[in-house]
């Protein structure tokens, strides 16, 4: 009981490390260290806990952020590849379409705000948050809550 709680521990700690070191690509074994525990002792508690590699986390997790700000913000794409520490805005781009199949450019032109490919951020339990389905309306230039979540 006691190990099984502290495993939950460490992985709400790395979870809140990964998020507040999200915007310069934070790596593996700077969590290990980080932790002082082993990267591989670190791995399968992420896993076991997050159901989920740390790498691929960290992934989606700087590619939700991109996208919130492509739709939310006027930011230049350039600009928000490298907030997030991406080596080029081409790796940026790249690495979106493969996720959202669309690049930056027709996502932040989308008409309907599609979050269903965005990584939440995990709740304490281990579930992660709902994130609401947005529609962009370019006749009066609001964004209104889909009634199909």
């Amino acid at each position: 009981m006691y190990a099984v709680l502290m495993k939950q521990m460490l992985y709400l700690k790395m979870l809140a490390w990964l998020e507040d070191n999200i915007y310069c690509n934070p790596a593996i074994d700077d969590l290990a260290q980080y932790m002082g525990y082993s990267r591989r002792f670190v791995y399968d508690v992420f896993y076991q806990y997050g159901q989920l590699p740390i790498g691929q986390y960290i992934r989606l997790r700087r590619l939700t952020i991109a996208a919130v700000s492509l739709r939310l913000t006027r930011q230049p794409i350039a600009a928000i590849a490298w907030q997030l520490s991406y080596d080029s805005p081409q790796t940026f781009s790249r690495e979106f379409k493969k996720r959202f199949s669309l690049s930056p450019r027709e996502y932040r032109c989308a008409a309907h705000w599609d979050t269903a490919k965005l990584l939440k951020k995990f709740h304490p339990d281990g579930e992660s948050l709902p994130l609401a389905r947005f529609f962009f309306s370019a006749g009066t230039g609001l964004l209104r809550l889909s009634d199909e979540v």
